[in-house]
């Protein structure tokens, strides 16, 4: 009776909060087809994601990190002294370097352009697919200071 009535109304709003409202036109087709190719999908997606759990993590050779950033096939990091290194992201293999005068604070990366601040108030652009020489942007000014300008450095980048 009662029971009966009330579990079938809890396993249908429980239904409709999964898949949909049935009478709305975003509700999940109820053909078993198309739920078979979704739920399908959604294990490839899962299994993905456990291949890559289980990989045996690459320890990479690059010492004094202070900063690093994954685009594409290509990594990119900063380390003390002002190095900033290029490499496969795939094997860690370095493809490219650069020395800077002044300690780099920040990295970010997007497309082939890498981007470094340094803590004078610098921001060199580097292109992972030409020569990694870098483009500076920005100078560290001293008078800058006084009217309000960089005083701490680069303290982060974004690429957009």
């Amino acid at each position: 009776g009662a029971e009966a009535a009330a579990a079938e109304a809890a396993v249908k709003a429980l239904h409709t909060e999964i898949f949909g409202d049935p009478a709305s036109a975003h509700a999940l087709p109820a053909d078993g087809q198309s739920e078979r190719e979704r739920v399908f999908t959604s294990e490839l997606h899962f299994d993905e994601w456990r291949r890559v759990a289980c990989d045996v993590p690459k320890e990479l050779s690059l010492p004094n990190m202070t900063g690093v950033c994954l685009f594409g096939k290509y990594g990119a990091s900063t380390h003390a002294g002002g190095l900033l290194r290029l490499w496969d992201g795939a094997t860690g293999r370095r493809l490219a370097a650069s020395q800077q005068r002044s300690e780099l604070a920040t990295i970010c990366a997007y497309g082939s352009i890498v981007a470094v601040g340094d803590v004078a108030g610098a921001v060199n652009l580097y292109s992972s697919e030409a020569d990694f020489l870098p483009v500076r942007l920005t100078a560290p000014s001293k008078s800058a200071a006084g009217r309000g300008g960089h005083t701490s450095g680069v303290q982060s980048l974004s690429l957009v």
